[in-house]
């Protein structure tokens, strides 16, 4: 049996590594050390893998998000917090749209009309609907009924 150095495992050249299912590569410096560019200001810097801390997974991208500074990430973060804010305004505003229609349909005649399991669900809509408005007051401070 030949005994093989760690050396002679070793590649003879930089070798190109695939960077996750986005089909790009990233250039391998050394063992270990990438060079990337930064998803904030694009500025081409060098990262340890996996230790690099600066990186979000983002939900809407295939990969994740690679940062060459704390600065960049939480301008990113802040971006991503803005949307996320913005989406749940959209949906306090039809969830309060929703309880005013159910509300709207209880005080209606036709509401005895309906089937029991009609009514029940739209008793729990109406419950679902109230507890979301009240978290999204209490996260962000601002009533939507």
């Amino acid at each position: 049996m030949e005994h093989v150095s760690l050396m002679d495992m070793l590649p003879e050249r930089e070798g190109i590594v695939p960077s996750g299912s986005s089909g790009g590569t990233l250039e391998r410096k050394c063992i270990g050390l990438f060079a990337g560019k930064c998803a904030r200001c694009g500025k081409h810097f060098e990262y340890y893998g996996e230790q690099h801390r600066y990186r979000i997974k983002n939900r809407g991208e295939r990969r994740e998000l690679i940062f060459c500074s704390y600065g960049c990430m939480r301008a990113c973060e802040r971006e991503l917090e803005r949307e996320k804010q913005a989406q749940e305004a959209k949906r306090a505003k039809r969830a309060a749209a929703r309880i005013a229609q159910i509300e709207a349909m209880m005080r209606d005649p036709i509401w005895k009309t309906l089937t029991p399991g009609k009514r029940s669900t739209l008793i729990n809509t109406l419950g679902n609907c109230r507890e979301f408005l009240q978290d999204y007051a209490e996260k962000y401070g601002e009533e939507k009924e």
